[in-house]
Formats: structure tokens, sequence, C-alpha cells
């Protein structure tokens, strides 16, 4: 039991991930496809933080979720493509309304590249992170 035990740990703690990065292949998820990836924006006072940069791939799950500083729970934040090859990014959302995340699926068929995308927080300013999609080299 105690090797169990230990395995089962040691198992939990190698099964880190970091925000930003794409770290599952085969996990199920919202968008019916492969992979997931984070993207955390961070908000308040004078103050946007968003993960810079996320690699997703084809087929694969963005992840959004907002961190509102007190007093920020209702601001209205918007993602938007800066092109229209980048509007499958386009979303809306506020902590208030009870959406503390939603999922951006990424088309299977989408074209490997770089997106790029503003994260405007109403009242706040806006930031301009950018999305890789990268090449699935395993389609199912």
């Amino acid at each position: 039991m105690k090797n169990i035990l230990v395995i089962a740990i040691t198992a939990s703690l190698c099964a880190c991930a970091t925000p930003g990065k794409f770290y599952s292949v085969n996990s199920a998820n919202q968008c019916n496809g492969k992979g997931k990836v984070d993207l955390e924006v961070r908000y308040g006072d004078s103050k946007i933080d968003v993960t810079p940069k996320i690699d997703v791939g084809q087929g694969g799950e963005i992840i959004v979720r907002l961190k509102a500083d007190k007093g920020y729970e209702n601001t209205k934040v918007i993602f938007k493509g800066k092109t229209a090859n980048d509007d499958w990014l386009n979303k809306e959302m506020t902590v208030g309304n009870g959406k503390k995340q939603i999922w951006i699926c990424v088309d299977p068929n989408q074209a490997p590249g770089q997106y790029r995308f503003n994260v405007e927080v109403d009242g706040v300013g806006t930031i301009d992170p950018r999305a890789i999609v990268i090449k699935d080299n395993n389609p199912r």
C-alpha cells in the first residue's frame, strides 16, 4: 500500500503544467478536440496581466480564465482578433455573470501560425497577446 501511495504522489507531482503551454495531447475537453491550454487574464485598477503567448494544437482548446480584483467583477472583457484571420478568437465575458472561464475552440483545419488578438478590459485598457497554432501531427 505504501508503494502505491508513493507512486501516486510522484505521478501527480510530475504531471505539472505551465500556463500558456500546450500540455495535454489526448484529454477530453469542451471542444471535443485534442489538448488544452490555459490563458489567464488578471485585471483591476490600472492593471491588465495576460499570458503573453500560448501554444495550442489544431483541434485543441484555449481555456480562458478571468481573475478580477475586488470591485472589477462586473467589468466586461473582450477578446478580439486583429484581422479577419484572427476572428476565431473573438469572445466577450465578465466574472460577474458567472463566466469565470470560457473555451475558445481551435478548428482542426486552422492553419498553423501566429494569431494576434487584443484583450480589452472595459475602463482599464488593452493588451495584445498572441496564440500560436501548432500542427497536429496525429490527426484523428
